[in-house]
């Protein structure tokens, strides 16, 4: 056998060994690899000088290498890295013009960054991939175009990217891989088909969205995982069988998880997690002693451990922990310098003790946390300028902060806070700044210093909200909150029952449920009303971009000094914008106050009351987990009243479940029990205040918007009976008061009487829905709108004083905006409404479920109550279930002939309501099943 064909029978070897590899079938690589290199060895040692012999047996001791790290076995792996270092050094230095032996060392040296990398020596790596992108731009000068040379710049790129992430160097880490993304998708387009080529994209998509996910960037999080994990997916499909693309989508569905856990989406989370666990423990089994599949393990256990902590379903959790932390430490037995698996450790102790605080054990929660504080600060005097190791220093302190307030050492449990702060400020950590802030608060709270509890209070609630402004989707404003909704009850709570400020208390409940709904209508894109000269709309948007910019900055900088140049920088084009909103408001003041996301203030709620043209009651609840709240204001006094009862969420909960079996779903005669308990807890408390009022506002929240509250019974102590409580006043519904003031400013001129409109695919109710549709327009005098007619552009742009739908309804809990109106061209979207302009009094939905919204801890935001509001409807009446056809009927034919005798529309709904309670269309419908349902929501007049 001659040495030319020993040669290339070992560089085939080789490159069998490279592509069975990445077919996933590692014990065959392993063979081809090991007999590649026997043959080369020999050849290097019969012919030393040779630097073919040299450069290939430098090449397939680095490729042994790379496999031997990417199956975990790393200190073999270092063996083979060494080795092909010094030979493609040397071959470097006495051949420095070649280009390809350029292009080898530089292989080389990324994956002696990897292998660095992986085994915790963070700086090193960095110093190893910074020489490699070095070497491998140079070689990428002599050949601009070469698809090879420009990949190997992407592969560093990412490498560097991920290691600077580490190191807590966000930005630096950012721009890395964008730019390696940038190269790796335009190669993608170039070979489409090139499964390598849709893997590097995959790897950078999953770097960058890890990176953007602690930035809270959330959005594009979501756009880079989806994009990684698809890709991944169809790359498995072409071999289903393959450990390498396995472990791929493993990884890709737990950096989801991780995503969909932070945005509140905890069952889709926990479906990833459990998805990746089961792939990752498969293949574990195929290679036991594989410290990255064991790695990966333990990461995901310790993930879905705290997934179901959080949510305290507590079986199975401690296992889990305890499992992962074993695996860690045995890993650390193996590499004790290893600096990630030292993190791992402090991570997954801090993870027990978290779940021993929630189960109530504070004993071990402490000797855990204080393991990890001492693991984490060890880190942190390795590398001081690490901003993860601050955010985990930080995030332990307030741990025990938290386990010593629960033992009411308040003071010392300060102390530690102040710490965690400092290192939480330092790091740039949203999560961390404004649990640190939450928890001082609580502790001033419990030593009576009410002046720094409410600071600290304030500021939590400004850390929340400031993260939510710089989101741009609904869906995403809603999900951060699902874990911080405490805060407001705490600082509403603390005001109502602490400071006795109820205005002020009152302020933070519109800021709570307002500021959702105002985002929400702002990041649907509206389009800026045609009255808004271009300029001011163009100046908004330069504006608006600068300020996110600097936000971008803000969260990537690493000095207290540079985050407070650029806080100020943010503050002046804040002030700048004002100016141009003020100039826009002479326009449209209504698009000013969605723009900018602003609920009422105190003040402004006072002057909406006191502007009501009758004698009205405002009543606003707001429900916690241990007591409801009730805001009571009336327009001829010029102050708020609170008060509170004892009705737990669980109670509430019991009690709504009650009233849909006793109504609803069972009609039953006698329900006085259920409506009195409920009033005792809901109305009268605050019956007295609203006495002698000639209207009443009701603004629930909550579990709230599904009880119709009119319905409750009251006892008239005067003439010692009950009364329901719209027999008392004519009452109206509104979702919050910001709502209400632009429902009241609208021009009431319409320009026709009224569109009737009714709609049902099925033939069988048709008599129902388009006879309906019928008996409005003969009300009118006008042509009712049916059938193949009814269709979404009816309602684009109409103008009418009434506007009647008669139809199916359709509510998406999943996504609110989805919700809407069957019409014969499809579902007409609350997405779709929030853009249309409907000039209309009132507009009537006599559909199933219309009345429904979203339940979400931001309240009851988003549902085609909302969306026709803005799209201009002063008023609405929609029902909360639906209702038997023959009183619908009678109700609709009785509403129309009170609005035209001239009777206000809360007044119609009250006359038409006591009608029958007392039986005016027969005793069977006196029962609330059959007119409760019906509410006014909107302007009263």
């Amino acid at each position: 056998m001659t040495n030319e064909y020993q040669l290339h029978l070992a560089m085939t070897l080789n490159n069998l060994g490279n592509s069975i590899k990445l077919m996933g079938q590692m014990e065959k690589a392993k063979q081809k690899y090991k007999k590649a290199l026997s043959i080369h060895e020999k050849l290097h040692k019969k012919y030393p000088e040779n630097e073919l012999y040299q450069s290939n047996l430098g090449l397939t001791l680095n490729n042994i290498g790379f496999f031997l790290l990417e199956n975990g076995r790393f200190q073999e792996a270092t063996q083979m890295c060494e080795k092909s270092f010094k030979i493609h050094k040397k071959l470097v230095e006495t051949y420095p013009e070649n280009a390809m032996y350029q292009s080898n060392l530089a292989v080389i040296q990324n994956n002696i960054g990897n292998l660095l990398f992986y085994t915790g020596r963070i700086e090193e790596a960095k110093d190893w991939y910074q020489r490699a992108l070095d070497l491998r731009q140079n070689v990428l000068k002599t050949d601009p175009q070469n698809i090879m040379y420009l990949s190997n710049v992407a592969m560093t790129l990412n490498n560097l990217g991920s290691t600077l992430r580490n190191m807590g160097h966000r930005q630096e880490a950012k721009e890395r891989l964008e730019k390696a993304l940038d190269i790796r998708q335009k190669i993608f387009e170039l070979h489409p088909r090139n499964i390598l080529c849709q893997s590097y994209v995959a790897v950078t998509l999953n770097n960058l969205g890890s990176l953007l996910l602690e930035m809270e960037l959330f959005e594009e999080v979501l756009q880079n995982y989806e994009k990684a994990l698809d890709l991944k997916q169809t790359i498995l499909k072409t071999d289903p069988e393959n450990i390498v693309y396995q472990s791929s989508v493993a990884l890709a569905l737990n950096n989801l998880g991780n995503y969909l856990k932070k945005m509140g989406n905890l069952q889709y989370s926990k479906n990833c997690y459990e998805k990746a666990l089961d792939i990752w423990q498969k293949i574990l089994k195929t290679d036991q002693k594989n410290d990255l599949y064991q790695s990966n393990v333990a990461m995901t256990l310790n993930n879905l451990g705290n997934l179901l902590s959080e949510t305290r379903q507590f079986k199975d959790v401690k296992e889990m922990y305890e499992k992962a932390l074993d695996v860690y430490k045995k890993l650390l037995e193996t590499d004790t310098k290893n600096v990630m698996y030292q993190l791992h450790v402090g991570i997954t102790l801090n993870n027990l003790g978290n779940l021993y605080c929630r189960i109530g054990n504070i004993e071990d929660a402490k000797y855990r946390d204080k393991e990890a504080l001492e693991i984490y600060e060890t880190l942190l005097k390795i590398d001081p300028e690490n901003i993860a190791y601050q955010s985990y220093v930080g995030t332990a302190l307030n741990n025990l902060g938290n386990l010593l307030y629960l033992e009411n050492s308040y003071s010392t449990a300060l102390e530690l806070c102040s710490r965690a702060q400092d290192y939480a400020l330092n790091s740039a950590n949203f999560d961390l700044t404004f649990k640190t802030y939450w928890l001082m608060g609580k502790c001033y709270e419990k030593l009576v210093d009410n002046v720094n509890a409410l600071t600290n209070y304030e500021k939590a609630i400004e850390c929340i909200e400031s993260v939510r402004s710089q989101l741009s989707t609904e869906e995403n404003k809603m999900d951060i909150l699902w874990d911080k909704d405490g805060m407001y009850n705490d600082i509403i709570s603390f005001l109502c029952m602490k400071v006795g400020d109820s205005e002020k208390a009152w302020e933070y409940l519109g800021r709570f449920k307002s500021r959702s709904l105002l985002e929400a209508l702002r990041l649907l894109k509206l389009e800026a009303p045609e009255s808004i000269p271009e300029e001011f709309i163009y100046q908004e948007e330069k504006h608006l971009s600068s300020i996110r910019e600097f936000i971008g900055l803000i969260r990537n900088a690493t000095k207290a000094d540079e985050i407070y140049q650029l806080t100020r920088r943010v503050k002046e084009i804040e002030a700048e914008l004002d100016e141009v909103y003020n100039r826009i408001r002479e326009f449209s003041p209504e698009y000013v106050d969605l723009s900018k996301g602003q609920p009422l203030r105190i003040e402004e709620v006072k002057r909406l009351i006191e502007s009501q043209t009758k004698k009205t009651a405002f009543v606003e609840y707001y429900t916690t987990d241990e007591k409801v709240f009730i805001f009571v204001m009336r327009s001829d006094e010029k102050y708020a009243k609170v008060e509170t009862t004892d009705l737990s969420s669980y109670e509430l909960l019991d009690y709504l479940n009650r009233y849909y079996t006793e109504i609803v779903d069972m009609p039953m005669p006698d329900t006085e029990e259920t409506w009195q308990e409920l009033s005792r807890k809901l109305i009268e408390p605050i019956f007295s205040y609203i006495d002698g009022c000639e209207l009443v506002y009701l603004i629930p929240f909550g579990l709230l918007h599904y009880l119709p509250l009119h319905a409750l019974f009251v006892k008239d102590k005067r003439f010692d009976k009950k009364k329901r409580l719209i027999e008392y006043f004519p009452i109206v519904y509104v979702p919050n008061l910001t709502v209400l003031k632009y429902a009241q400013s609208r021009d009431s001129q319409c320009l026709k009487p009224c569109l009737s409109l009714g709609y049902t695919p099925h033939d069988d109710q048709k008599e129902l829905f388009e006879g309906e549709a019928v008996l409005v327009a003969e009300q009118f005098n006008v042509e009712p709108i049916l059938g193949d007619q009814a269709k979404s552009d009816v309602l684009k742009n109409v103008s009418s004083d009434v506007v009647h739908a008669s139809c199916h309804g359709r509510f998406d809990p999943k996504e609110p905006l989805n919700s809407g109106l069957c019409l014969k061209d499809g579902i007409l979207t609350a997405r779709k409404i929030f853009d249309m302009s409907i000039k209309t009094n009132l507009l009537v939905l006599s559909a199933c479920q219309t009345g429904l919204n979203s339940r979400k801890p931001g309240d009851d935001l988003l549902g085609l109550t909302r969306a026709f509001l803005y799209a201009g409807a002063r008023s609405l009446i929609v029902s909360l279930w639906s209702v038997e056809a023959k009183s619908t009927f009678e109700y609709m034919k009785s509403l129309y002939i009170e609005l035209k005798e001239g009777t206000d529309k809360a007044k119609a709904v009250q006359n038409i309501q006591i009608d029958f309670i007392n039986g005016k269309y027969g005793d069977f419908y006196s029962h609330p099943y059959f007119w409760a349902p019906f509410t006014l929501i909107g302007d009263w007049k």
